[in-house]
């Protein structure tokens, strides 16, 4: 190989290597810029997902509380209920003795005594 053949080798090639090296460069600067975009854009989402949490926390209370209030108002209700169950039960035994009562009355006059 002569000199011109080497030098125009050298031209052709070099030219080449240099602008691929170049490339290189410039896309790693682009990935870095990526990965740097890449990362901020997570750090935003774990925050969001720590305020979410936060906030579920807080809704898991409120609902402890909100059950545990309710448990308390069915339990009186319950009371209050029982307590009108009651007094409705013994209405209808008096009831109950005033009819039966009622029955004897008219059975005597009737002269139909049970036995």
């Amino acid at each position: 190989m002569d000199q011109a053949q080497v030098l125009n080798l050298a031209l052709t090639v070099i030219p080449m290597m240099t602008l691929v090296l170049v490339g290189i460069l410039i896309n790693n600067a682009r990935l870095n810029d990526f990965k740097d975009v890449l990362r901020a854009e997570i750090g935003g989402v774990r925050s969001e997902i720590g305020a979410a949490r936060g906030e579920t926390a807080g809704l898991r209370g409120e609902f402890r509380t909100e059950t545990t209030s309710l448990r308390g108002e069915i339990y009186s209700m319950r009371d209050v209920l029982r307590a009108e169950m009651d007094k409705n039960h013994s209405e209808m035994l008096h009831r109950f003795a005033d009819l039966d009562t009622r029955m004897t009355r008219i059975e005597n006059s009737l002269g139909m005594n049970r036995g």
